[in-house]
């Protein structure tokens, strides 16, 4: 889908960049997902066991053993930008977050933290 964009942050990670014309629902499964014990499921936010530490996320759903997560959208006079990441899940109790095309970060959930 040339309609969005695939962008890699160094301190985020892989996430996608949609217009609001795009219903993002066409393209991820709207499954829940069993993390750490939890289970998370579609539209309701969480902060991945502490993953996310700033502000919650809305976990989606899946895109093969991509977990998406809703960030947040921003408005201009042209339009609306809908921002998503995309954290790759390993195991129950292991996460990838990729931060290039060849490069990422592997995290261990030890102790119910993220190393």
């Amino acid at each position: 889908m040339k309609e969005f964009s695939v962008i890699y942050s160094n301190n985020l990670g892989m996430g996608y960049v949609v217009p609001k014309s795009i219903d993002v629902n066409c393209f991820v499964d709207s499954i829940p997902v069993s993390i750490g014990g939890e289970t998370i499921y579609p539209k309701e936010e969480t902060t991945l066991l502490g993953y996310f530490d700033i502000n919650p996320a809305m976990y989606v759903g899946m895109i093969a053993n991509e977990m998406v997560f809703y960030l947040g959208e921003t408005n201009d006079l042209f339009e609306t930008r809908h921002y998503f990441i995309s954290l790759i899940k390993v195991t129950e109790t292991r996460i990838f977050s990729m931060f290039s095309h060849h490069a990422g970060r592997d995290f261990n959930l030890v102790n119910n933290k993220w190393k």
